[in-house]
């Protein structure tokens, strides 16, 4: 008698469908934004907007919005399930994928947040 019982998914298997999901969930990349994987190291907010200060290999860069309702933010770890966004808010090195549109070398507009688990890669 065969069994119709599905194999249960193994550790390997589930971080890969979850890293799927991430893919497949983040923001749609509007020309020309890019998009990386960094952390945000600080949030401010002053003249009529709000600045995630970013790292993003190494190099810092400001990404700002008028409103936070115009950055889209996602949470895919229980790591950053107790984070406070706010301003003034410095944020723990919890891996982010930032998508956004630069203006120069030093900075440009926020367009999505996704926190991810710190096994995630982005291709």
């Amino acid at each position: 008698m065969r069994s119709t019982r599905k194999p249960k998914p193994t550790a390997s298997g589930s971080v890969v469908k979850i890293c799927s999901t991430i893919l497949n969930r983040l923001s749609e990349r509007r020309s020309p934004a890019k998009r990386a994987l960094g952390t945000v190291e600080k949030i401010e907010c002053g003249n009529g907007s709000i600045t995630f200060l970013v790292k993003i290999d190494a190099q810092g860069l400001k990404l700002k919005a008028k409103s936070p309702q115009d950055v889209k933010i996602a949470v895919s770890t229980p790591d950053a399930g107790g984070i406070q966004l706010g301003c003034g808010a410095k944020l723990p090195p919890i891996p982010v994928v930032i998508t956004y549109r630069p203006k120069d070398k030093d900075g440009g507009e926020a367009v999505a947040l996704e926190f991810v688990p710190k096994s995630f890669k982005l291709e």
